[in-house]
């Protein structure tokens, strides 16, 4: 294996015997030997990405020619030659083909590849090439196609779609990666045993909370005997028998499932808000012998076949243990309904001893026991709500139960949480984003999060680190079909898009094909599971179970479930999931299958034809909405109101569209293509204008649109027909400051805006926690500065202000109008007082001012670059010149925005700004309020909107108030304590080169795979940073070292709307041996770093100057050295940032590392002092920094001192992963 000019390149020879094999299967085909490369890579790749048309091309002097040769699956390898033979006929002519490279791309995300046949007789040899330096993708490609030849050579008339491509160890591994650990259990137990056991060893232990009522254990279990008895008395129960449980969110509900179960039958949870109908349909499906229903419900069964035992009336005698036949392991413990593709939901059957094993493991690997406190939010009718309770009350750990007007409203959960001490919450994460924007600095109990049911993002995922540091989150996965749970992972911080782990302890996970083999490492495959935990199958549908629940072909014929997820496996060993095979889509955490919804719809009077269709959302989050296609009668209103008879609230469609005829296919399938675009959801249809909407309304249809994440424009618009549900009126209610049951009591603009002041200011989110609320009225002329503003001041007038410059690209993918982007960005400006603000001097102090207006209007800048390269030398210099451009920081405005007008795939913009108004994260706010504001000029022709109260002075008077907290006085103590005896930065190179001023910046860049900094007990951070320090120590021989990275200060929903400077500067002292492990340096740097966080919000020129800390003549108060961790790529609906780096600027740093995950690779940005480090010097930190992040992750026992890294020409891979396929 070779790399050169960052490419990697393998060479694999056949054995004598496949090359002559191969060599005779190309003269029986009438193939050169050379023609075998492309079709062996068609047929590679056909393997790796199925369903795709990976294009093969030839690499010739006058460029590359695509190979017209389609593959055939169901053809033989010995037809697949031909066929390639006659393309490269067509492309090559008569050229000799040997020498003659043939490329292809893809491979679900991995580089390109590129096959050459050995010119040279003997043995055949291909050479593969990576498009990175990473070895592996090229490595694994080439061992693959070597067994692919040898299998063609044996069996050249078996059609390719069935070959192996993966030799027989590899699937040894594969099948050994998706085992989960063995976990024996108790024999012939259930979950009641578990139960009974906390029942016996602490019986008058809290079990239940809920509300201002509590429940010792043995008080919640006479509770559930007595209601055994009821029951037994009503109805048949025992095993194998299904009794149904229909009641609110309250301590009942738990004392039914108990009772239930404490008979031997199964529960059957049913929704309690789904519609009369639907329950009654459920019932019958089921065969449920008896109903167990609140007061509420129990009204609407009144006539209902089955006995309906009202909840409630505690009374009478518990039973004798011989009055109930215990049910075992085998037998059934409950069914959940799940929706159905073929028009009628499923009822998935899981045994005792399935829900047995996934509670004993979640109840072991969280820790749970008598000092944990569990969160009950999720629903028991979802069965994740199910394991959540048992695992509680099987721990012995005391359940608190959210009533359903406490978990719609996110302070009230935020209440619960801190007045409970709640440590454990378990939910989707679509309700976790909400508790935590407006709750999430306000949970300090929480020490674990459980998230699943959804897709979880890695902006949450952050989020969530952001907000609590302290609190681990988990992501588990795992459908009904495999009681709830199959995979767990522990998401760290800055670990890119969350994978959902590994398998539970006696659970399996195969990613196949569709031919049911094992996919490659790294290929998309779809996700089967087996193991314990397995349902039985559908209730009373033998042929869907017979559909989904099919034998195993690579584990021997055991049985195993078809989840329609596509999965792969990450070079961790950790499964990523990638989305869905089928229809099927998550709406609110709940699975819907499209098909349902189309066969009720169906049967709707006056509707000859219908097709329901899950189209993504418009908020960015990856949710879909439902949308109606008719044919016939298709009036909105009348078709709505006869599904949401029917159908849970989430299953109706917000959209409906009537047809002439439903298109299909040539095979009469519905063509999707074919079907009109869905309309806008909440779009006008000749009603009122949004110019005719008073000022309330405009405010209730503004903050309907924020929180929809689509416009509204209709008065008469219902909030629950345009997609909204509780938790979007829960955010509407917190943002307009009513009572969440009003939005449900007034669901349209105009009702809900009669209930509102006419006009008023924007609502905003409440200012994060200090120690006193301040606020500074505007138009008091004179505004103190922030002390980062002051820091950037004070070192401005020292030396080069351009230095304080930040600089962004924006590619927005449209055409943009300069003057409706001018009448925007003036928007902007009225709304964002520091874009208005300069600096008032007075004496060796300033303030800040804000103007009124901009005395010389916008600073937009247009300049046209018809055509343009959006890469090409016309837009860099473009960009320059933006990275170049310099304010005076005593008048307004401090910052430039340019459009660049023509460039090929949509216009560009530059955004310039001074540190002193403007910081990493305000480029979102800053575009998210532009193209907001540009979007209602081109619609409605203005874009005005209220000011917010809140703004940056604010921020500053809170900060400066929160100096003289207790909390600034130990966050002192704390670094008074940490930085004592700390020394300057060590010289990177020579002393002597060191002047009184910095000079220009240099950069030197490098990227690896992103899996370089995955598969050890380190966030990615951390590792970067041990690698970093670990090269400091290489230069300079220092064990003490200080190095800086940024935080940010931005602690609430009103501060993240504002533009402005919210950074802090923050020491990280390091001190370590030079006999320490690479190991022990990540340990300790992960410790240093959390601490770091939690004293981060003292300000950095507050420390120094309290702690007295100077710097000498050209160099800076601690910060010579430092890490900065660079969010991914900031995008919005059609827009992406880059952020514009370049050299030939002033240096503010000796070195300083700029780190950041953008797709499947790491950037790792060194800057430098180019009056202390030379080109050459750089170079070679940058190329021993890429080993040494290698060897922290894969040589964590090498001593600091010694760590060197793999010279190029040895290294294996790049990063570590036992898993090298």
């Amino acid at each position: 294996m070779t790399v050169a000019d960052g490419r990697a390149r393998v060479t694999v020879a056949l054995d004598d015997e496949t090359s002559a094999a191969l060599r005779a299967l190309c003269a029986s085909a009438g193939a050169e030997v050379p023609t075998a490369v492309p079709a062996l890579l068609r047929v590679l790749l056909h393997r790796l990405t199925p369903g795709t048309a990976v294009p093969v091309r030839a690499v010739l002097p006058g460029g590359e020619v695509e190979l017209g040769a389609p593959l055939d699956p169901d053809a033989g390898f010995r037809a697949c030659l031909r066929a390639e033979q006659r393309a490269v006929g067509a492309a090559v002519g008569r050229a000799p083909l040997s020498g003659t490279a043939f490329t292809a791309d893809g491979l679900g995300g991995h580089a390109g590849l590129t096959g050459m046949p050995d010119p040279d007789a003997g043995p055949v040899a291909v050479t593969v090439r990576s498009d990175t330096a990473d070895a592996r993708d090229a490595r694994r490609t080439a061992g693959r196609l070597g067994a692919l030849a040898a299998e063609v050579c044996a069996a050249p008339d078996t059609p390719v779609g069935l070959l192996p491509v993966l030799p027989a160890a590899r699937r040894d591994d594969l099948l050994a990666l998706g085992t989960g650990p063995h976990q024996g259990l108790p024999a012939k137990r259930t979950v009641l045993d578990l139960f009974a056991e906390q029942v016996s060893a602490r019986p008058d232990a809290t079990a239940v909370v809920c509300g201002d009522r509590a429940y010792g254990y043995a008080e919640l279990d006479g509770m559930a005997d007595r209601l055994a008895a009821r029951l037994a008395a009503a109805a048949p129960t025992g095993p194998e028998r299904v009794v149904a449980l229909l009641c609110a969110r309250t301590e009942w509900m738990l004392v039914s499932l108990l009772a239930i179960l404490k008979t031997g039958s199964a529960f059957l949870p049913l929704d309690p808000e789904q519609p009369e109908l639907r329950v009654r349909e459920l019932l019958t499906d089921s065969g449920a012998t008896a109903v167990l229903a609140d007061a509420t419900r129990a009204e609407s069964l009144s006539g209902a076949p089955q006995p309906v035992v009202v909840l409630g009336r505690d009374t009478g005698a518990a039973p004798t243990e011989s009055r109930f036949r215990a049910a075992g392991p085998e037998d059934l413990a409950y069914v959940v309904y799940t929706s159905g593709s073929t028009g009628s939901p499923k009822g998935v059957m899981v045994e005792h001893l399935g829900i047995l094993n996934t509670v004993r493991y979640r109840i072991d690997y969280y820790g749970l026991g008598p000092h944990s406190r569990v969160l009950q939010v999720d629903p028991v009718h979802a069965d994740a709500g199910i394991s959540d309770v048992l695992s509680a009350l099987c721990s012995g750990a005391p359940l608190v139960v959210l009533e359903r007007e406490q978990l719609i409203d996110p302070d009230e959960v935020a209440a619960v949480i801190r007045r409970e001490n709640v440590t454990h919450v378990q939910t989707v994460p679509s309700l976790y984003q909400l508790i935590l924007d407006y709750a999430g600095d306000r949970l300090p109990s929480l020490r674990q999060v459980v998230l699943g049911g959804e897709r979880l993002t890695a902006a949450l995922a952050d989020r969530h680190h952001q907000l609590l540091p302290e609190a681990e989150l988990f992501n588990e996965y795992g459908p009904s079909e495999d009681s709830v749970a199959t995979t767990l992972v522990q998401v760290r911080a800055g670990g890119g898009e969350p994978p959902v782990g590994r398998p539970f302890p006696n659970k399996t996970v195969d990613l196949l094909d569709e031919q049911g083999a094992l996919v490659p490492f790294g290929a998309p495959g779809e996700i089967c599971v087996g193991g314990i935990g397995l349902a039985r199958g559908y209730l009373g549908d033998e042929r869907r179970t017979g559909e989904r629940f099919v034998a195993n072909p690579v584990r021997g014929g055991q049985r195993m479930y078809r989840t329609g997820d596509l999965g792969r496996w990450l070079p961790d060993g950790s499964l990523l999931c990638l989305g869905r095979i089928d229809d099927q889509v998550q709406i609110r955490g709940h699975r819907v299958e499209p098909g349902e919804v189309t066969e009720t719809l169906a049967g709707a009077p006056g509707v000859r034809g219908a097709a329901v269709v899950a189209v993504p959302g418009t908020a960015g989050d990856g949710s879909h909405r439902l949308v109606a296609y008719v044919v016939g009668d298709g009036e909105p209103a009348r078709l709505r109101a006869y599904l949401a008879d029917r159908l849970p609230a989430h299953m109706v469609p917000d959209a409906y569209v009537t047809v002439p005829a439903l298109p299909v296919t040539s095979i009469g399938k519905l063509d999707r293509s074919a079907l009109p675009a869905p309309p806008e959801p909440g779009a006008s249809v000749g009603g009122v204008a949004e110019t005719e909407l008073t000022a309330a309304q405009l405010r209730v249809a503004g903050v309907w649109s924020a929180v929809l994440g689509h416009p509204v424009h209709q008065p008469d618009a219902d909030l629950f027909a345009l997609g909204g549900h509780s938790l979007t009126a829960a955010r509407i209610a917190k943002e307009l400051g009513v009572a969440v049951s009003t939005v449900f009591a007034r669901p349209t603009v105009r009702r809900l805006a009669e209930v509102l002041p006419d006009g008023g200011p924007e609502p905003t989110a409440p200012p994060g926690p200090a120690p006193a609320s301040v606020s500074v009225p505007a138009g008091e002329g004179v505004f103190p500065l922030s002390r980062a503003q002051r820091r950037v001041w004070l070192t401005s007038r020292r030396t080069h202000a351009d230095r304080f410059i930040i600089a962004d690209l924006v590619r927005t993918g449209r055409s943009l109008s300069p003057d409706t982007l001018r009448t925007a960005l003036a928007a902007v400006v009225e709304r964002q007082e520091l874009l208005r603000a300069q600096v008032l001097p007075s004496g060796a102090t300033a303030g800040l001012t804000v103007l009124d207006r901009l005395p010389g209007g916008v600073p937009l800048r247009v300049t046209e670059l018809p055509e343009a390269d959006p890469d090409g030398p016309a837009v860099r210099e473009a960009l320059r010149r933006a990275r170049a451009v310099t304010f005076d920081l005593e008048r307004a405005p401090l910052f430039e925005v340019c459009l660049i007008k023509g460039p090929a795939g949509g216009d560009l913009l530059t955004v310039g700004a001074h540190h002193l108004i403007y910081d990493g994260a305000s480029v979102n706010v800053l575009l998210d309020d532009l193209f907001a504001a540009y979007d209602a000029v081109e619609r409605h022709g203005s874009a005005r909107r209220p000011v917010p109260d809140y703004q940056y002075r604010d921020w500053a008077a809170e900060e400066e108030a929160w100096l003289g907290s207790q909390e600034a006085a130990r966050q002192e103590a704390f670094w008074r304590e940490r930085l004592a005896g700390v020394r300057p930065a060590p010289d990177l190179v020579d002393a002597t080169r060191r002047g009184r001023r910095r000079g220009l910046a240099g950069l030197a860049r490098r990227t690896l795979p992103a899996a370089s900094v995955q598969g050890s007990p380190g966030t990615p951070y951390a590792v970067v940073v041990t690698a970093f320090t670990a090269l400091l120590h290489r230069a300079t021989g220092a064990t003490d070292l200080v190095l800086g990275f940024p935080a940010s200060l931005r602690h609430s929903p009103a501060a993240d709307a504002l533009v402005g400077y919210f950074a802090n500067a923050v020491p990280l002292r390091l001190e370590f041996g030079p006999q320490d492990g690479l190991g022990e340096l990540l340990e300790h740097v992960g410790t240093r770093v959390v601490e770091a966080y939690e004293h981060a919000r003292l300000p950095f020129d507050a420390l120094v100057e309290r702690l007295g800390i100077g710097a000498r003549p050209g160099r800076s108060v601690l910060l010579d050295l430092g890490v900065s961790w660079e969010n991914a790529t900031v995008s919005g609906p059609s827009w992406q940032v880059e952020d514009v780096l370049a050299d030939e600027l002033p240096a503010d740093s000796d070195l300083w590392l700029y780190a950041s995950v953008r797709g499947d690779l790491l950037h790792l940005d060194l800057t430098y002092d180019r009056e202390l480090v030379t080109e050459e010097e750089a170079a070679g930190f940058a190329d021993d920094l890429v080993r040494l992040v290698s060897a922290v992750v894969s040589e964590p026992r090498t001593p600091v001192g010694a760590a060197r890294g793999l010279p190029e020409e040895e290294e294996d891979v790049w990063g570590a992963t036992s898993y090298d396929f």
